[in-house]
């Protein structure tokens, strides 16, 4: 399974590919919602979901997944947020094919998480 992971932060960008692929994902990061749009513009049915930072400077993760999804309508998205009760959160659970994890969490949580969407 290729995973695209879009988060600003530098160490949870790496913590996201060091965790995932040592539980046997494809990892590709991003550092922004634009980022992630080329890539995916790139190779739009290579991945099998994205998980992106709700809060992000530029596009924060309902804009992102909104210009991804014109892309790749169907993609999975899983939401990684320490801000559950922010009212983002709430438009972005309106959206098909999404799910939301709170940060922190542990890798094992996140596996959890993902094998649920895309079940």
């Amino acid at each position: 399974m290729r995973i695209l992971v879009v988060d600003d932060e530098p160490l949870l960008r790496d913590i996201f590919q060091a965790g995932l692929e040592g539980m046997g994902y494809q990892v590709q990061v991003a550092e922004s919602g634009k980022k992630a749009l080329v890539i995916l513009e790139k190779d739009p049915f290579g991945f099998d979901l994205v998980i992106v930072d709700l809060n992000m400077p530029g596009w924060d993760g309902l804009e992102t997944v909104a210009r991804l999804r014109k892309v790749s309508p169907q993609i999975p998205v899983l939401l990684a947020t320490g801000y559950m009760g922010n009212s983002r959160c709430v438009d972005f659970m309106k959206l098909d094919r999404v799910d939301v994890i709170n940060k922190p969490f542990k890798l094992d949580e996140l596996n959890k998480a993902i094998k649920k969407i895309m079940s």
